[in-house]
């Protein structure tokens, strides 16, 4: 079902209107609101699970409209809000608004409930080694957003068997925990204590980590489970149905945080394959969404994208295809939205005819520093 987002007078943001596709990649200047998008939309989705939980388990009492003005006070985002602020946000069919500063939804109905996790990695991730190594209080108070992000890196490393050793595809490096739960980063000559790597290997570390669990390992009961003890009704029931339609929710800020080009190509590969290829659950929709300033990952996923659509084009040239680009890695038009925002509008920076991420956007990215050093070009070759 069609997920849709209309959002205006939301901080620097006038207006957006947009299709959520599995894909959503936001770019824009440095406070233009793009992070606060994937906060608002983390929100309201944590707004639905719970919508759906109470549904699910026929609650006496249903979910407060109150519910979400508790996460806003806690987020990040409160200061973004004004009398002003509307949104219309419409997810598998249940809509969620918010008009003159009051918040409204629709009850979940019994047949179109699914059970939902939701993710956000905070773009404070790189502080998550130095939890670890106790350089940092474990039981203090993180801003909203880096306690979720703390919360399921923690839920992460559990899985992760000690003496095991996870690999981390952007460094090209690999992890190991030890019997005392610390972890180490090996490269080809050298190990040391992950608090004391690189910051791209930090911050690398915990997204790669965290979307493999959720992807790759993560167990729905664990949502029931959680869902049954805050309710009062004891522990997991076998008896309960589970296999019903699933939703996971991960958003990103700055997935290019401290990483070369090539490191940022090799970790957005590795997103896309979790997500999207090899992803192991099963009727489960996943949609991963980003902010971002680099534009070495809209041309990473430009080439996915172009790999994909020539692949539809030309069936005959996939193996061709996949040794250019491996068919792990390919993405199609239905599953990619990359927008801009200027002057807090919203752009879509999609050519729909060329079925690929708009050149000129791409181009004009960098325009400005080529234009300098072609003048500077200019004067030095001057007679």
């Amino acid at each position: 079902m069609n997920e849709y987002l209309e959002l205006k007078d939301f901080g620097p943001i006038k207006a957006l209107n947009l299709e959520i596709k599995p894909l959503m990649v936001f770019i824009g200047e440095s406070g233009s609101g793009k992070s606060a998008i994937l906060k608002l939309m983390s929100l309201i989705r944590w707004v639905h699970k719970q919508n759906n939980l109470h549904t699910f388990f026929e609650k006496e009492f249903e979910l407060r409209e109150e519910y979400f003005q508790e996460l806003l006070a806690n987020s990040e985002i409160l200061e973004f809000f004004n009398e002003k602020t509307q949104f219309n946000f419409t997810i598998d069919g249940a809509k969620y608004q918010y008009k003159e500063q009051k918040f409204i939804f629709d009850k979940v109905e019994k047949q179109k409930i699914t059970f939902d996790k939701i993710a956000f990695l905070s773009e404070s991730r790189i502080l998550l080694p130095n939890v670890l190594g106790r350089q940092l209080n474990y039981n203090a108070i993180f801003p909203f957003f880096l306690e979720d992000t703390l919360y399921n890196f923690d839920k992460a490393r559990e899985k992760l068997k000690k003496g095991n050793e996870f690999k981390l595809s952007s460094t090209e490096q690999y992890l190991k925990q030890n019997s005392e739960n610390q972890f180490f980063v090996k490269g080809n000559n050298f190990e040391i204590r992950l608090e004391n790597a690189s910051s791209g290997t930090k911050t690398a570390f915990s997204l790669e980590l965290i979307v493999d669990y959720f992807t790759q390992k993560y167990d729905y009961k664990e949502i029931l489970d959680n869902a049954l003890r805050r309710f009062r009704f004891g522990t997991f029931s076998t008896g309960i149905d589970i296999h019903r339609p699933k939703n996971l929710s991960i958003f990103v800020e700055e997935p290019e945080l401290s990483l070369f080009p090539s490191a940022q190509r090799r970790l957005i590969n590795r997103l896309i394959k979790d997500c999207f290829v090899e992803n192991r659950h099963i009727n489960c929709t996943t949609r991963l969404a980003f902010a971002t300033h680099s534009p070495y990952i809209l041309a990473s996923l430009n080439n996915l994208l172009l790999a994909g659509e020539l692949a539809s084009l030309k069936p005959e040239r996939k193996g061709d295809i996949d040794e250019v680009v491996s068919d792990r890695y390919w993405l199609t038009m239905k599953q990619i939205g990359v927008y801009f925002i200027q002057d807090g509008i919203l752009k879509s920076a999609m050519d729909e005819e060329e079925k690929m991420i708009d050149g000129n956007f791409l181009d004009a990215i960098s325009e400005e520093i080529s234009e300098e050093f072609s003048k500077l070009l200019d004067i030095q070759y001057e007679n």
